[in-house]
């Protein structure tokens, strides 16, 4: 039988996990920017977090309306099936109700 071999994984020990770093006020924006373009990196990155949050509004929006057109495709579906299958019974009790209705076809 030949010896196990120890695995490399096993050998590796773990790194501790660093601590997240502490948060600056103006971490957002580049370190090392004058500051009218330090103000204009936030206005920018304000416009793109409020370009995500409309974004995220549309598509909550755009759900809504499939769910509600799904919602009332639905009803119109079932009421005119359901019509449908009444006419059909209808149809199927005038046809079978004798010789006094006649195909197309037999009358001269």
């Amino acid at each position: 039988m030949a010896p196990k071999r120890q695995s490399s994984l096993q050998s590796q020990t773990k790194k501790p996990k660093l601590p997240p770093a502490p948060r600056q006020a103006d971490s957002s924006a580049s370190p090392g920017l004058p500051k009218g373009e330090k103000e204009q990196q936030e206005a920018i990155e304000h416009i793109d977090e409020v370009q995500n949050e409309i974004d995220r509004l549309n598509e909550q929006a755009r759900c809504s309306w499939k769910i509600n057109e799904f919602r009332t495709y639905s009803k119109l579906y079932r009421k005119s099936s359901s019509q449908m299958v009444a006419c059909g019974a209808q149809n199927q009790n005038n046809e079978s109700s004798g010789s006094e209705a006649m195909n197309f076809s037999q009358r001269s």
